[in-house]
């Protein structure tokens, strides 16, 4: 009798050891936690949270959650110019809040951060490329409104006639594309149609910070950026509302030489901008508008623009977010291309020179982010361009474009890798009326990828290849001048090391 209880009661022992360990390996256990500053209590986004093999980042409110099934659970979180913070934990409960976490400020790490020259942010020094910094303080101490007048103050760019180029690497190229690729916020800011930027249609009121990468980003950017990057990085919302109001104001001084004088009272150039930022639970929302009326120095011209620019990103959660960004242009010009004579009539203009412009401008940029548990994270950008420009005569010059982007990205801590891949799809309708009343359409598809991997602490490599296909058909004849190739196609491959 004692024996079959004995035997019974192993039996049972042994089922629920297997229940047990059945129950430990099945289970899963969620754990979430919020990220701050130590100093100042800010939340830290999008910081590297590296648990039992896996990653995950915190949201725009610093906020992480993970899942994992070991109830031993090792986690550490990096985040650029912070101390490291390791976890190492037992887990308990299926379901544990960590509670705020704050980390403390790394006093002897690199303060400044870019994005441009890898598509992903790093300390500066660590950039396989000579990159500029320029930050809003700058901007706003220089009274900057016009983004081409900060271009003249950057170190190593030359900016003559609106043509720029970085360090004279590629030289000019007036009315036939540009050799420096100029982004805002990654996005192309070259005016479709003619493929330069038009630098005061630029938001300069919610610019946080200028990175130009003096040397060629043409595996990632393309062809337009074989002397360098502009990229024009924008203000984003934080938890507390932000909002400024700038008002300018200029007059023109009397000329060297008097007799070129023609006012009695001197042409002005008034203004005022302003921008507003605020994070509303899961959505991030920035306005900002700009208003200029200028009076030229020379008789009778005029520059009038006004613009209005709204971006928006909803956090779905720490993984996903997506949004909207807007930006409105009009432009009303009135100058001459000649002067009246040398002398009195230099600032004035021939009576035959004079000509108008009526520009109007939308662009809508959507966008769409996601990142996977297993650290890849997927970019969906896209822009629809609509731009109108109507001159004297009744003559006009009407841009469609499509854009759209697709890129994967993933870092590989432990082989020290950052892995980038992508592809690119433009189309572009131009009737211009201004151009002997032709019409065109253009395409341009694009793949690239670049590797970059790091040996010891000292040295970077950095590998890129980039396919590009463009396809353009024009008008059979333009002023009766028959066109031999209307259609053509060029391909042509990019390598960079």
């Amino acid at each position: 009798m004692n024996i079959i209880i004995k035997q019974e009661f192993y039996n049972f022992l042994y089922i629920l050891i297997i229940l047990l360990f059945s129950f430990s390996s099945f289970s899963q256990y969620n754990v979430v936690g919020k990220l701050k500053d130590e100093s100042t209590d800010e939340f830290l986004q999008f910081a590297t949270i590296n648990y039992n093999g896996k990653y995950t980042f915190s949201d725009n409110e610093g906020t992480f959650e993970l899942e994992c099934k070991n109830p031993h659970l090792t986690i550490k979180i990096t985040y650029l110019g912070y101390k490291p913070l390791i976890i190492d934990t037992i887990l308990k409960n299926s379901s544990v809040d960590l509670g705020i976490l704050r980390l403390e400020k790394d006093l002897n790490a690199l303060k400044e951060v870019v994005i441009t020259s890898g598509k992903y942010l790093k300390a500066i020094e660590e950039s396989t490329v000579s990159i500029e910094n320029i930050n809003k303080g700058f901007l706003s101490n220089n009274q900057i409104v016009n983004f081409g007048n900060l271009l003249e103050k950057i170190p190593g760019v030359n900016f003559i006639d609106d043509q720029v180029s970085i360090r004279g690497g590629s030289g000019f190229s007036y009315g036939a594309g540009s050799r420096t690729m100029v982004l805002i916020d990654n996005m192309p800011a070259l005016q479709f149609d003619i493929a330069v930027p038009n630098w005061e249609n630029i938001p300069t009121e919610i610019i946080e910070k200028v990175e130009v990468v003096k040397g060629a980003g043409s595996s990632l950017y393309g062809s337009a950026a074989m002397n360098g990057v502009i990229n024009i990085l924008p203000i984003y919302a934080k938890k507390d509302l932000q909002a400024k109001i700038n008002v300018f104001h200029g007059l023109y001084d009397t000329p060297a030489d008097t007799s070129k004088k023609w006012w009695t009272t001197p042409p002005s150039k008034t203004g005022i901008s302003g921008v507003v930022s605020k994070k509303i639970k899961k959505l991030d929302i920035v306005g900002a508008f700009y208003y200029q009326n200028a009076k030229s120095y020379k008789k009778d011209c005029f520059n009038n623009i006004g613009r209005v620019t709204i971006n928006t990103k909803y956090h779905l959660n720490n993984r996903i977010n997506f949004g909207i960004n807007t930006n409105i242009n009009s432009q009303q010009k009135y100058t001459f291309f000649y002067w009246k004579n040398q002398n009195s009539g230099a600032y004035i203009g021939d009576s035959v020179a004079y000509s108008a412009l009526d520009k109007k401008l939308l662009i809508v940029d959507p966008f769409f982010n996601y990142q996977s548990r297993t650290g890849w994270k997927h970019v969906f950008k896209s822009r629809i361009y609509l731009a109108s420009n109507r001159i004297s005569l009744n003559e006009y010059d009407i841009s469609k474009s499509f854009y759209g982007k697709y890129q994967i990205q993933k870092i590989f801590l432990k082989q020290k890798i950052i892995l980038t891949g992508g592809i690119i799809r433009t189309n572009n309708y131009t009737d211009a009326k201004l151009y002997a009343d032709t019409s065109f359409t253009a395409t341009n598809t694009s793949i690239y990828t670049q590797v970059e991997k790091k040996f010891w602490e000292q040295l970077t490599v950095n590998a890129g290849a980039r396919y590009e296909i463009y396809t353009i058909e024009g008008p059979d004849s333009i002023m009766n001048i028959n066109i031999k190739d209307k259609y053509k196609t060029i391909k042509k491959p990019i390598f960079r090391l």
